[in-house]
């Protein structure tokens, strides 16, 4: 049996007497006079611990000299090395197979050894707590974040022996690939408990709760019948539908100015006001003009991920930008009701219709004046979400108590990985 040394007896030494850190070179940009590869971008990092084959990256080109040096090797250990976040500073990860015509795209370090050790090992250690704090202490900026270069090779590692080394990585890789399969089956829980809100939501917007009412055709392709006293039109019909700036204002202090809200702020059904971009009160004046936002109105996204209508449920004045606003403050409609709509089935298959652009998605104004509804009068709309709300509420809160366990499982999981590569557990080979 291999008897692991605890940390007290562990030798550490700067990053760079193992590693070789270097930064890609390759942009997202097509070159004729390039070699078409797979590029892993800052994206592919950020949201995969490791990466085995190019089935999922972006196609791209690079020059002769990028693919010899900037190639996905086996054992590479991707770094994010820049964010507008400090926390998403450092996120590694493990290349697996020699990946032929991939290279590393921008923003990426690369971590890259001819040493005899156990790369696993390394890339779960750089996942720990330890170096998360020591990367976010070692960020420089203001409004986008990165790593330099020597901070990046400075970072003390532990230096053991492979067999050590296989150990831990082992034991690692087993714990979590169970704790990941709770995760899964958590969020597949999750996910049922959402298409149930979706299902009820799509049947009482527009069905009503009548299940006897007497029917007529909706003229809608994605409804059949409805309620023959629902009426059928645009929703422009019944409110003012505008949208927020798509130019990007100069911004400035938060203490002389107005926050500017878009899609990254609104976070499930609230607006985040922490961390807002600021801009003055001539822009934001100008702003209100085309699209002034006041209390119980409705601001949803119409670039990128299009949707999400939130209900405005505060006073405090701002702006929009790249957001469609539902003027319904003005309107004889219930918000509630209109944000169901918007978060209906057949509204988003409208939208999908609709949508322009190509990597980066939008609809137009246009179209969402012209989304075509069915609505009831004001009384059976204020039934209805009174009766949704009651059922929501009861999966809502199936729902929190399943992210619960899931945020429990990814600290355990974070715990886990730190306290084993920092030596905080010892490990042996009767627990593999």
């Amino acid at each position: 049996m291999i008897q692991l040394k605890g940390k007290d007896n562990w030798e550490w030494k700067p990053l760079k007497f193992i590693f070789n850190y270097f930064l890609s070179s390759v942009d997202r940009k097509f070159k004729e006079e390039e070699l078409n590869v797979h590029i892993c971008h800052y994206p592919d990092v950020y949201k995969n611990e490791k990466i085995s084959n190019k089935d999922n990256l972006n196609k791209g080109t690079c020059t002769e000299f990028e693919l010899e040096n900037f190639k996905l090797k086996k054992g590479d250990i991707l770094i994010t090395k820049d964010s507008e976040d400090p926390k998403d500073i450092g996120i590694p990860c493990l290349i697996e197979n020699d990946i032929v015509d991939s290279v590393c795209g921008y923003h990426i370090g690369i971590l890259r050894t001819n040493e005899n050790i156990e790369r696993e090992f390394y890339f779960r250690y750089i996942q720990s707590t330890d170096v998360k704090d020591y990367f976010f202490c070692e960020s420089n900026g203001i409004t986008r974040f990165g790593l330099g270069k020597s901070s990046v090779e400075n970072l003390k590692i532990p230096i053991l022996s492979i067999q050590e080394q296989k150990i831990i990585s082992q034991y690692l890789d087993k714990k979590t690939k169970q704790i990941d399969s709770l995760i899964e089956k958590i969020d597949k829980k999750i996910k049922l408990l959402k298409e149930q809100k979706t299902a009820l939501i799509n049947q009482f917007i527009t069905k009503g709760l009548d299940p006897n009412f007497e029917t007529v055709n909706s003229e809608n392709e994605w409804i059949h019948e409805i309620p023959n006293r629902w009426k059928k039109l645009k929703i422009s019909y019944l409110i003012d539908i505008r949208d927020g700036t798509h130019d990007t204002p100069s911004y400035i202090d938060s203490t002389d100015g107005f926050p500017l809200i878009t899609q990254k702020d609104i976070d499930g059904d609230k607006i985040n006001f922490l961390g807002n971009k600021y801009i003055s009160s001539d822009d934001h004046l100008l702003i209100s003009k085309r699209s002034k936002v006041s209390k119980g109105d409705i601001i949803m996204s119409m670039i990128g991920s299009i949707g999400f209508p939130t209900i405005v449920n505060t006073n405090k004045e701002f702006s929009i930008k790249n957001l469609a606003l539902f003027k319904t403050s003005n309107s004889n409609e219930n918000p509630e009701f209109i944000k169901f709509v918007l978060e209906s089935e057949y509204i988003k298959m409208q939208l999908d219709l609709e949508k322009g652009g190509g990597v980066q998605k939008f609809v137009s104004l246009e179209t969402l004046r012209n989304l075509k509804i069915i609505i009831p009068e004001i009384n059976e709309q204020n039934e209805i979400i009174y009766f949704l709300n009651k059922q929501l509420d009861l999966i809502q809160k199936l729902i929190v108590k399943e992210i619960k366990k899931h945020k429990l499982l990814n600290e355990y999981r974070q715990s886990l990985i730190s306290s084993v590569v920092t030596g905080k557990i010892q490990i042996t080979e009767d627990m593999l």
